[in-house]
């Protein structure tokens, strides 16, 4: 399909190689396990790292493309719907921008920075067709970055639509996680980096601004609060957090663009809910959601992202699209770069006053879901572990709603030989043994015929 707009691609939070004189500062290298060692290589401060004027001499290099070791359900990689782009449209280096992006930095210099990438490429496409657009696919942590630039930065209405998978508008307990107790490194708890990360602006900014903690530090817990309410008792800066807060309720007002936000929602998958605070700082983050509000209908989300952030606050004009995938899944998974692929060809169309674009088979593009009704129909949910010991039996649980008892379903790990089945429960669980995996990274993929097309997808790690 032949593209006269500006198509700019955005990843998210740790999606964006970075490179310091020529060596890897975080990246696909063994300076990346460095890095991991010793986070001070990424280390800046808080404050400077604020100043859109600071330079350390970080530079972002490029997205990752392939999997990330111990990363691998939690960023990218950007392969597969680059390939899934590139084969749909006729793209080159005029009307086709990849924006890798400091992620330590807040979302507001970021967006900055964006506005002026896009500048001079919009203009130089304007000597070749009349009146080019900006169309944006944001994964992540990257929607706040194109959102931010659409209601901040757009001043001349350049920017027809924003397309975004996975995004935390609202924050996610995940980032509370990290930033209190350490990211996981398979079944490691890194707690130095931690400290870390509560210098990077860019995690504050992923912070939850709605009720997802619960205080048990006197004993019975009461409401759930959010995080800049009880930000006493995390061991975190609390103009930090507040300020995190303010951000996210910025982004997420009223305004009269947030119809041009087109999100794609990750559901069925466990996902970090909620958190309990205790004596001493101790924060216990879990999937269950028995604290959190009634208000909040969806319990489930992307595996990173709840469902109850992957939409923006401000709804009037949004229309919500819905991915039965994890938070990797919704960029690498074939099943929704293909729905990316359809939204934005249907963006393109109306763009160009063409017919909307159909889906496979001639059916129109699925109707989106009002956010605040719960999806009804058939759907699966995978509870995949971060990290599979290497020579140890894989298992994968899950669930599945709307699928009689005794139905057959089948999971297939890329390398794999055949396909794996299984049987759905009476109560609706189903689980995959599927033996010894080779180490490394897998897709994995679930249908409900041996050679039918994935019903989900998630990937593996095996190490």
């Amino acid at each position: 399909m032949p593209v006269r707009h500006l198509l700019v691609l955005l990843p998210g939070i740790l999606g964006s190689s970075l490179r310091r004189d020529g060596r890897v500062a975080w990246g696909l290298s063994a300076d990346m396990r460095t890095a991991v060692r010793d986070p001070d290589l990424l280390a800046a401060g808080y404050d400077a790292l604020c100043d859109p004027g600071f330079d350390d001499g970080i530079r972002p290099d490029g997205l990752m493309a392939v999997p990330v070791p111990y990363l691998s359900r939690v960023l990218g990689p950007y392969g597969a719907l680059r390939r899934e782009l590139r084969a749909r449209f006729e793209l080159d280096d005029l009307n086709y921008l990849e924006f890798p992006y400091d992620w330590r930095r807040p979302v507001a210099v970021n967006s900055a920075r964006l506005a002026a990438a896009i500048r001079p490429r919009l203009t130089a496409l304007a000597e070749r067709v009349d009146g080019p657009r900006v169309v944006i696919v944001a994964h992540s942590m990257g929607g706040l970055v194109a959102t931010h630039y659409l209601r901040h930065h757009d001043h001349d209405g350049d920017c027809h639509r924003v397309i975004t998978a996975g995004t935390p508008f609202r924050g996610s307990v995940k980032a509370l996680d990290y930033l209190v107790n350490g990211p996981k490194f398979g079944p490691a708890r890194l707690r130095r980096l931690a400290g870390t990360f509560r210098e990077v602006p860019g995690v504050y900014d992923l912070l939850p601004m709605y009720r997802t903690v619960a205080d048990r530090r006197a004993g019975a817990a009461g409401e759930a609060r959010r995080p800049a309410e009880i930000v006493d008792g995390l061991d975190l800066d609390a103009a930090r957090v507040r300020a995190s807060r303010a951000f996210l309720a910025d982004l997420n007002s009223p305004h009269e663009r947030s119809g041009l936000v087109r999100p794609l929602v990750g559901y069925g998958q466990r996902t970090l809910q909620q958190a309990t605070l205790r004596g001493g700082g101790r924060l216990k983050c879990s999937k269950d959601a028995d604290l959190l509000p009634a208000e909040y209908s969806a319990r489930d989300g992307d595996g990173t992202v709840p469902v109850v952030s992957a939409w923006p606050g401000a709804r009037d004009g949004v229309v919500v699209g819905y991915g039965n995938d994890g938070h990797n899944g919704l960029v690498d998974g074939a099943v929704s770069a293909e729905r990316i692929a359809l939204m934005l060809t249907d963006v393109l169309d109306d763009l160009n006053d063409e017919d909307p674009a159909l889906a496979p088979g001639g059916a129109p593009f699925p109707p989106a879901h009002d956010p605040g009704v719960p999806r009804a129909g058939r759907r699966l949910c995978l509870d995949v572990d971060d990290l599979y010991p290497a020579e140890t039996a894989v298992r994968i649980a899950g669930r599945a709603a709307g699928h009689a008892p005794e139905t057959k379903l089948w999971a297939r790990v890329s390398g794999a030989p055949a396909p794996v089945a299984c049987e759905i429960a009476e109560d609706g669980s189903f689980r995959f043994d599927l033996g010894a995996v080779e180490p490394g990274v897998h897709t994995l993929s679930v249908s409900d015929a041996p050679d039918g097309p994935a019903a989900i997808g998630d990937v593996i790690e095996v190490a």
